[in-house]
């Protein structure tokens, strides 16, 4: 494929967490939306009122819908050209569902994927996308799988986190006042997120190497 210049390229995540292990190339731009629809869209629409890039990445977490899928799986919807080097590095090509909520039951993942039948979920790519594609700006979807869709979250996160993402401390501390166990389950958790940023940040810094290594 045609290799792209970094200066064209612009890579959101929601938060910054999930790009915690991501080394962006020089001159590559990189954007954080915040959670939902409705960030991720004030984002895309603020990024090209200023800029007009070739290819917009959006990337961060996603949960599985499709049990074929394991933890820490590369998943992508992408443009032909970028197909055959994502799936080189192991990406597997994904239906994916941008959902107005967490979805943190296995339950509730059941019936998402038997009413839309797609693979994973998340919520702010499908969004992204869209806007790209009525402008006619490739647009391409790189997530990571961080709960499976037999696996249930520890809590659901939406009661204690504030539009921009953060963290409620106070409605937190309540919880777990409440709820003594949920200590170790989110330890755990926050274990399994961080390696989830740890693979899907090599796999980026090597994919977007290998896209842009001409125009370095």
């Amino acid at each position: 494929m045609d290799t792209v210049n970094p200066e064209n390229i612009s890579l959101i995540f929601a938060l910054k967490e999930e790009a915690k292990y991501f080394r962006p190339l020089p001159h590559l731009k990189v954007h954080f939306s915040g959670i939902g629809k409705n960030n991720a869209e004030k984002c895309i629409k603020q990024i090209l009122a200023n800029d007009k890039p070739e290819i917009v990445f959006t990337c961060g977490f996603a949960g599985g819908l499709n049990t074929a899928l394991k933890f820490n799986t590369i998943v992508y919807s992408a443009p032909d050209k970028l197909k055959p080097i994502l799936n080189s590095y192991g990406g597997v090509e994904v239906k994916f569902y941008c959902s107005d909520r967490l979805i943190y039951s296995a339950s509730e993942k059941l019936k998402l994927q038997q009413t839309t039948n797609a693979d994973a979920v998340e919520m702010e790519s499908g969004i992204i996308y869209d806007i790209c594609s009525k402008q006619n700006i490739s647009c391409a979807i790189i997530r990571i799988i961080s709960d499976t869709a037999n696996e249930d979250l520890p809590m659901n996160f939406d009661e204690i986190t504030a539009e921009n993402g953060k963290i409620i401390y106070s409605k937190l501390f309540l919880k777990l006042l409440k709820h003594p166990r949920l200590i170790s389950q989110l330890i755990q958790f926050q274990n399994k997120i961080d390696l989830s940023a740890k693979n899907l940040g090599e796999f980026l810094n090597r994919f977007l190497s290998e896209i842009t290594k001409t125009s370095q």
